[in-house]
């Protein structure tokens, strides 16, 4: 057979010479080499195969092969490149599917205390990591794996199985559909690779192991490299979570912050609590002053309020203002989130999308591919903001509402609950109906 081989790291270079064993004729895309990493290019120069370092792209490539084949390869190939084989494209996915989507599989499931992990071959389609399963199987994730072993262990057991997916595909199989629960975890590293005073003993020695991938860099703890738990335990160590407010936000976060962080020592402050209330098993005080090592923050509702106490507090230059992700939120590739922001459940933010600071994602809203939600803003309860547009700050989406694909909307403006936005809006004031109109 032809087939294009988009591949890196050693399993890339292994995939490589299985399909050279077969007498098949490759074409390789693969990434410039770093940081130690087995040389896919340097051994196709070794074995004088043709390879190129661009993305592929239906444009360049050299010719209309019978196969693709992804390994370890770190961009999404487009559906023109996917149409070209007649959907004969599988990749390999370090998870057991449709657990683990997106990247960083394996960090994950040791962070977040797995017993098993695994790995899938399965049909590339429009989705990431949504395609059809061609083969899977189960590792056991082991007390003393690092990533470091975990992934070699993985991806050892794959290189088995990669011939026969070759097969699979070669004869048409089509795959068994993706059953069960899905989760995806964007690019990047997990918690920016910084431990922090949010997780638990338990979840703190899993990070660790997590982080071991040398030569990349280890987990850090206050600017100070980190790699077992007894030097973690010698760093100092006595900071709070705090979250100011105790109204139905503030109720939510310490939901999430209990299910996706393990935390349940939480410190809730607000100026209506009597010291020593308990609200949702968090200890309310009236007031609290931050220290260095405290990790805060904002739950209010109200965008103006939430944005002034939001600065007031930054304006101390203590503590460690911290986002809160639900663990059932979905975050894109090359998607960001902001400082001080909260992700709800079930909500989905999509490739390349920007969400500001101090803003709330509610539960079961979309912010699609590319869409750019500022500061202080809050996108309520299953509202939509399609793909490219562009909210600014202090804006309030209300429950929902939509906004079409590549619309403005300026700063200061609330979109009545169930809205659809259709137009650039230019003038803060508030905006109700279907197609939304600017009624004060």
């Amino acid at each position: 057979m032809r087939v294009i081989l988009c591949g890196y790291h050693w399993t890339g270079c292994k995939a490589l010479e299985l399909l050279l064993q077969e007498g098949h004729e490759v074409f390789v895309y693969t990434h410039e080499t770093q940081n130690c990493i087995a040389d896919l290019e340097g051994l196709c120069i070794k074995k004088k195969i043709a390879y190129s370092l661009e993305r592929i792209d239906r444009d360049n490539m050299p010719f209309i092969p019978d196969m693709i084949c992804s390994v370890y390869y770190r961009w999404l190939i487009k559906q023109d490149v996917i149409d070209s084989v007649n959907g004969k494209i599988f990749n390999l996915h370090p998870a057991l599917l449709p657990k683990y989507r997106g990247c960083s599989s394996l960090t994950w499931a040791i962070i977040n205390g797995d017993e098993e992990c695994g790995f899938t071959y399965h049909y590339i389609d429009a989705g990431c990591d949504t395609g059809n399963i061609i083969l899977q199987r189960a590792v056991k994730i082991e007390d003393f794996d690092t990533q470091l072993t975990l992934y070699n262990r993985v991806m050892f057991e794959s290189m088995q199985y990669f011939l026969e997916a070759v097969h699979l595909v070669d004869k048409g199989y089509q795959g068994e559909k993706q059953e069960g629960t899905a989760t995806f975890y964007k690019r990047g590293c997990p918690f920016d690779g910084k431990l922090d005073d949010a997780m638990d003993q338990e979840m703190q020695e899993r990070f660790l192991r997590a982080m071991c991938y040398p030569p990349y860099p280890a987990a850090r703890y206050h600017g100070q490299e980190i790699q077992t738990l007894k030097e973690l335990f010698d760093v100092c160590r006595g900071g709070k979570v705090v979250v100011f407010g105790c109204g139905g936000h503030a109720r939510s976060i310490i939901n999430i912050i209990y299910n996706t962080y393990g935390v349940k020592d939480i410190l809730l402050v607000d100026e209506n609590l009597s010291n020593g209330e308990m609200i949702s098993d968090a200890r309310g005080v009236r007031k609290y002053d931050l220290s260095e090592k405290d990790m805060f923050i904002v739950a209010v509702g109200d965008n103006n309020k939430r944005k002034a106490l939001y600065l007031e507090l930054n304006g101390y230059h203590k503590g460690h203002c911290i986002s809160v992700v639900s663990k059932d939120a979905q975050i894109g590739i090359d998607g960001k989130i902001g400082w001080g922001t909260f992700i709800a459940p079930f909500a989905y933010v999509g490739p390349e999308a920007k969400v500001g600071d101090n803003t709330i994602i509610n539960t079961g809203s979309i912010i699609e591919h590319e869409a750019v939600i500022g500061n202080h803003t809050h996108i309520a309860p299953h509202a939509t903001v399609c793909g490219r547009s562009k909210i600014g700050n202090n804006v309030l989406c209300g429950a929902g509402s939509t906004v079409i694909d590549k619309i403005n909307i300026c700063s200061n403006v609330i979109i009545g609950a169930g809205s659809v936005v259709k137009n650039d809006i230019v003038e803060s004031g508030t905006y109700v109906g279907v197609p939304a109109k600017r009624i004060r």
